[in-house]
């Protein structure tokens, strides 16, 4: 009901479907906006198969930065852009609207950088893989 109320009040054509290769002819972009690729459903919402090199692939994942889809896009020749991406940009964006000022996309990103490093080297997955690597 949510869906079918939010393509309802979008400009232009919109369609609501449980069925990706009903909409996917004709498209330019793709966007993941669900969690499907991270820990533990590491699935594709979209079929490589039907990834085009003319495809611009958008993906909000950013953990892990290369999840099944943008894997099949960079298989494919699609453009794509990362998870990490899409969050820099999101931050500089929202920095320039509370502020005024422009961010520094290499400071953003290597905080970025630095936390997610930190969620790594820190999670009980990481520990017992380096475990596993040092024994």
């Amino acid at each position: 009901a949510k869906s079918e109320d939010l393509a309802g009040r979008l400009p232009g054509p919109a369609r609501v479907t449980s069925c990706v290769e009903e909409v996917i002819d004709g498209v330019d972009a793709i966007i993941n906006a669900t969690p499907l690729g991270m820990a533990p459903d590491r699935r594709s919402p979209v079929p490589p198969a039907l990834i085009e090199a003319s495809h611009l692939v958008i993906e909000v994942v950013y953990s892990p930065l290369f999840t099944p889809l943008l894997t099949a896009a960079h298989r494919r020749g699609a453009r794509y852009m990362t998870g990490r991406d899409l969050f820099i940009h999101q931050a500089l964006d929202a920095f320039r609207l509370f502020t005024g000022l422009e961010g520094s996309e290499s400071a953003v990103g290597a905080a970025f950088d630095r936390v997610m490093a930190g969620r790594q080297s820190s999670s009980p997955t990481a520990a017992a893989d380096d475990r596993r690597r040092a024994g």
